[in-house]
């Protein structure tokens, strides 16, 4: 996809460039919402589940075999029993398909890898940062507007699966699936390398831990930064943050963000809401245009903090997800990715902080500690003082609307 972008970019007039990117998007757009109207209620629960082959896993789990062999009688089979029962052709099978199904979500990393593309050869030209500005929103703006819709579903969809209140919606065998689904992704996160025996015999564990991989990968194509060799890109809503005026002129975009994003909440693990501050809340605050800052911030950020508040508790968060099959202890390689991940997330919340108020130097500059905006900005100086003059805006737009509190009153 970045191949077929860069050669979209780098040959031509703009009008022929501007064709050859447009077919290239429209494809994108187009598989994208096929792949979405083709679900059944919608992307409701049940079709959401449809989506992702979960109700052929259910299926699967419930039906008795019919072999000669003992002990193979899957009916009521119950989650301590899935490392040991292995897969037939037809489970292997099954694997392969949700291997499959989960196609759906590639055009989520795609039109992210176009927006970036976009946005490195732009830099790299001729021109004033204002004139590529006004080109990319020319080129986006139809676009943004056809995948917009069915990606704010699919958000909504993804925190639906993980909230336990819906584990009675799941199918047979799966209810507790998205109890552990971010502890698959803990070692990754923590930069520990993952000990699974991908040569192992495949049981119906496997099953379930695929269902969760693609489940964590398309949350991570959502709103997770990625490294792909000497640069990072940002996923799908970080990216649309860097289309300005574009992305943030769509009408009641907070609210659609806290919909989709906070709606069902209750299911979040610490991975989870490490991504979500770090690589899509930060962003969207810091690429916010200057312009809409009364109008986004003021409805995004408040309710953000209450629930971040709500939600992440250290005790809460470091009691989270126990090993229920060891009498809810949790081994020491466990532990030790865990708090690497808790620790990422406060971090993460750090940066959020100094996003919106930047501590000051004795020059009246900011120092902007693991700020997206600077770690993202171009290397040219002038562009460089113009993403810390936002900054300094900024943090004085926050202090003049923050709120006192009287501790002595009731």
């Amino acid at each position: 996809m970045t191949d077929l972008s860069d050669r979209a970019e780098n040959a031509g007039s703009l009008p022929e460039r501007k064709q050859r990117f447009d077919g290239i998007v429209d494809k994108v757009v187009e598989r994208w919402n096929s792949g979405l109207n083709n679900v059944p209620g919608n992307l409701d629960l049940s079709g959401f589940l449809k989506l992702l082959g979960a109700d052929r896993v259910g299926d699967y789990i419930s039906t008795k075999l019919h072999a000669t062999v003992a002990n193979v009688d899957r009916r009521g089979a119950v989650p301590q029993q899935y490392e040991t029962t292995l897969l037939d052709e037809e489970g292997l099978t099954l694997k392969a398909q949700l291997k499959q199904l989960h196609r759906w979500s590639w055009p989520l990393r795609e039109i992210a890898s176009l927006i970036d593309t976009q946005q490195r050869s732009g830099h790299n030209k001729g021109g004033s940062p204002e004139d590529w500005k006004v080109y990319y929103a020319v080129r986006w703006e139809e676009h943004i507007h056809l995948f917009l819709p069915g990606f704010f579903r699919v958000l909504a969809s993804l925190q639906g699966f993980c909230n336990p209140a819906n584990a009675g919606g799941m199918p047979f065998g799966l209810n507790n699936i998205a109890e552990k689904l971010d502890m698959g992704g803990w070692d990754e996160a923590a930069g520990i390398p993952s000990e699974r025996d991908d040569s192992a015999p495949k049981t119906i564990q496997s099953l379930v831990y695929r269902l969760q991989k693609n489940v964590r990968s398309a949350r991570d194509y959502s709103y997770v930064l990625k490294s792909f060799g000497p640069h990072d890109r940002f996923a799908t809503i970080g990216s649309f943050s860097r289309l300005g005026d574009v992305f943030y002129r769509i009408p009641n975009l907070a609210n659609s963000l806290l919909e989709s994003l906070f709606g069902e909440v209750q299911g979040m693990g610490i991975l989870a809401w490490k991504n979500l501050i770090d690589d899509a809340i930060r962003p969207l605050i810091i690429n916010c245009p200057e312009k809409y800052w009364k109008d986004f911030l003021p409805a995004l950020v408040p309710p953000l903090l209450m629930w971040l508040v709500e939600h992440i508790e250290w005790d809460a968060l470091s009691h989270a997800a126990p090993d229920k099959a060891n009498d809810g202890a949790i081994d020491e390689e466990t532990e030790v990715s865990k708090e690497a991940v808790l620790r990422l997330l406060f971090e993460g919340m750090v940066g959020l902080c100094t996003d919106l108020i930047s501590p000051m130097t004795r020059n009246d500059t900011a120092i902007v500690v693991n700020s997206k905006e600077m770690a993202f900005a171009a290397k040219e100086v002038e562009l460089r003082n113009a993403a810390l003059q936002k900054k300094l805006l900024l943090r004085a737009f926050v202090l003049e609307r923050q709120v006192h509190t009287n501790p002595c009153q009731n």
